[in-house]
């Protein structure tokens, strides 16, 4: 695997990246009795297309959400896909702050092509990003209406 470009991580300030880079690899702690990790240290990528994403430190995510039969294949951390999938998490989450290429919201299917730009930035074998890929397109509306639930009660408890 080729070595990415990366950038040294600067907290708190936007960092140049080449386009399709990451600014390191996650820095992850497991949270005691759940299925879920917070992030220790920023990370940031950058599109192919110029578009910066930084998760911020305390960011909860849950890896990959793979159906337990399948994490003998694609387990929810440490594949090569795991900065993907945080990012990815973190724009499911956060699609509200984000600006589409249409100019409105990023939408769903944004977020997963940009998931499956990052596996290939990655170079996670192609058989693999075609199946996590499918997977977030069948099963990615459940996670991405109930974030989209809880912003549209966030928005409302900031109007009242």
């Amino acid at each position: 695997m080729n070595p990415l470009p990366l950038a040294p991580p600067v907290s708190g300030r936007l960092m140049e990246l080449s386009p399709g880079a990451f600014s390191g690899q996650p820095l992850i702690r497991k949270i005691d009795g759940a299925r879920r990790w917070v992030l220790e240290e920023e990370l940031m990528y950058r599109s192919r297309g110029g578009r910066t994403i930084t998760v911020p430190v305390g960011f909860e995510t849950d890896g990959a959400s793979v159906p337990r039969p399948l994490w003998i294949l694609y387990p929810p951390f440490g594949g090569e896909y795991d900065r993907a999938a945080i990012v990815h998490d973190y724009l499911y989450a956060n699609a509200e702050r984000f600006i589409g290429d249409d100019q409105g919201q990023i939408s769903r299917g944004e977020v997963d092509r940009l998931m499956l730009e990052m596996m290939d930035v990655d170079e996670f074998r192609l058989t693999g990003r075609r199946m996590i890929y499918r997977g977030v397109r069948v099963g990615g509306w459940r996670p991405w209406g109930h974030y989209r639930q809880q912003a549209e009660k966030r928005a409302s408890c900031l109007s009242s």
